[in-house]
């Protein structure tokens, strides 16, 4: 799976958490639900199996905090909710409260390398994004040093350098180690 689906589904399954267990979960309230076929029950333990899938993954969770979407007590609350409402068997129950334990485990560590990161130097980060580069290349014609994932992102619309609007494909992209923080 591509680091950018997994982002997107990591940004993704928080908030439907969210929707399900907190607070507008409460208005999801329907009449007749059964004639929409609407389990709110049903969808939260879906949800769930889905998120285990995926769980097996450290890189999901790490994304997870990554993408600042995650809240922990809404995945504290749906794990004390699939026990109660018994949404789940055993094993996959001892899963999730082992995910939410990684997921804790993860946000701690993310927070203190965050912390870290105030200090790094400027030259560290890409420019378009702000984030720490990861996959760091540089613009053949333009010299520019951007995060891998950036610029090819931006080359999926239109293949040009943003900075000087020379043609640019993905191939011509010169890995950079020497701006890479390790």
């Amino acid at each position: 799976m591509s680091e950018q689906t997994m982002k997107g589904m990591a940004n993704s399954f928080p908030r439907l958490v969210q929707q399900l267990v907190g607070k507008e979960g409460k208005l999801l309230k329907i009449e007749n639900p059964e004639q929409y076929h609407f389990d709110p029950k049903q969808l939260l333990e879906l949800l769930m199996r889905t998120i285990l899938v995926f769980s097996k993954e450290r890189k999901f969770v790490m994304c997870m905090n990554e993408e600042k979407t995650l809240n922990l007590e809404m995945f504290e609350k749906a794990e004390r909710i699939c026990r109660a409402k018994n949404l789940l068997d055993s094993e996959e129950q001892a899963k999730l409260a082992q995910f939410v334990a990684s997921i804790r485990s993860e946000q701690e560590q993310f927070d203190r390398w965050n912390q870290l990161l105030d200090n790094a130097p400027d030259e560290f980060f890409d420019e378009m994004t702000g984030e720490l580069m990861d996959d760091p290349v540089m613009l053949p014609n333009s010299k520019q040093i951007l995060n891998r994932d950036t610029i090819e992102k931006l080359l999926l619309r239109t293949q040009i350098d943003p900075y000087d609007r020379t043609p640019l494909t993905k191939e011509e992209l010169i890995p950079s180690r020497d701006w890479k923080w390790e």
